[in-house]
């Protein structure tokens, strides 16, 4: 096993680090993958540049991954299929925007449109649904 310090200054290649996790040295780049085989073929999980907070992740992220193998799931499926799932629930401002409008105007109607919190309410919501969201 190396230390932190012996793996930032280890020449170009690949270095067993647990079974299936590996340091990646390319060039200045650093980084740590999960690689196996599923189904016949060679797969790769990459787990983040080297730093301690990334190699205490990726070794439990490896252990979850062979724990996955073991029950025969291919790792990089399930994490994908569970992208999907978290990208579906997501709501996205427009959206949540959209629904609160009728909302917001209904209770314009019911409490006058003078009203401080509602107007504040949708002053602030239409000024959230016209900037730029950061990428």
């Amino acid at each position: 096993m190396y230390t932190l310090k012996e793996m930032r200054t280890l020449p170009p290649g690949k270095y067993r680090l647990e079974d299936n996790l590996y340091l990646i040295v390319r060039d200045a780049r650093r980084y740590i993958s999960f690689i196996y085989t599923f189904a016949q073929k060679r797969r790769e999980i990459y787990l983040g540049a080297l730093s301690k907070e990334v190699l205490t992740v990726a070794k439990q992220k490896a252990a979850q991954c062979r724990l996955l193998l073991i029950q025969g799931l291919d790792p990089k499926e399930v994490r994908d299929d569970n992208k999907k799932e978290i990208e579906r629930k997501t709501v996205t401002l427009h959206e949540y925007y959209d629904k609160l409008l009728p909302i917001i105007l209904n209770a314009k109607q019911l409490h006058g449109a003078n009203s401080k919190l509602i107007c504040h309410t949708h002053t602030l919501c239409r000024s959230w649904a016209i900037c730029p969201l950061p990428r």
